[in-house]
């Protein structure tokens, strides 16, 4: 402390010439800080700044990258979910006009199915009507070949045995009494 205190009362006595010297340093320390200074600065910038700028721009770059492949990839997902609704609306109404084309087609069989049927029951009512037709002629026809074949045997019987009246009543009667056992 001794020391300290022998310096600063140096200092006041000394006068304003050394005044000035000590607080500016000399033009020489003054170079030398700068040049020092300047070294330093390029130093830290080539060994520092430079570095980290590059790896901020590096990592920037990929930051960039990476947000423009999700945003592609963003879009594409966009693009292939409005593809696969579409897909899926196409679908639907493909799924909307096979039913409705099946439907068309159900009712078209079912028309010519009932419209067969309705044929076909016509002609089996039409062949059974004519079969019934048929049946009867052929009934009548044979019914008039017997009575006009009994006819005939009753008038051979009558011209046969030249009977008289009474004789004739019973053989008409019993003549009709056979056309009634047979129908």
């Amino acid at each position: 402390m001794n020391l300290f205190l022998h310096n600063v009362s140096m200092s006041v006595t000394s006068g304003a010439d050394s005044l000035s010297e000590g607080l500016w340093p000399s033009i020489w320390m003054s170079i030398a800080t700068f040049l020092s200074l300047i070294v330093m600065f390029l130093i830290i910038t080539k060994l520092l700044y430079f570095p980290i700028k590059n790896l901020l721009e590096q990592r920037q770059a990929k930051i960039k990258r990476e947000l423009d492949e999700a945003s592609k990839m963003n879009e594409d997902s966009y693009k292939t979910s409005e593809k696969i609704k579409e897909e899926f609306k196409q679908a639907k109404i493909e799924k909307d006009q096979i039913i409705d084309s099946s439907k068309e087609e159900a009712d078209v069989l079912k028309k010519e199915i009932l419209e067969k049927a309705k044929i076909d029951a016509e002609n089996l009512l039409k062949n059974g009507r004519e079969s019934l037709n048929r049946e009867k002629i052929e009934t009548w026809n044979k019914m008039k070949n017997e009575l006009s074949s009994l006819s005939i045997e009753l008038a051979e019987k009558i011209l046969e045995d030249k009977i008289n009246a009474k004789t004739e009543k019973k053989l008409i009667d019993d003549f009709l009494k056979n056309l009634n056992n047979e129908k």
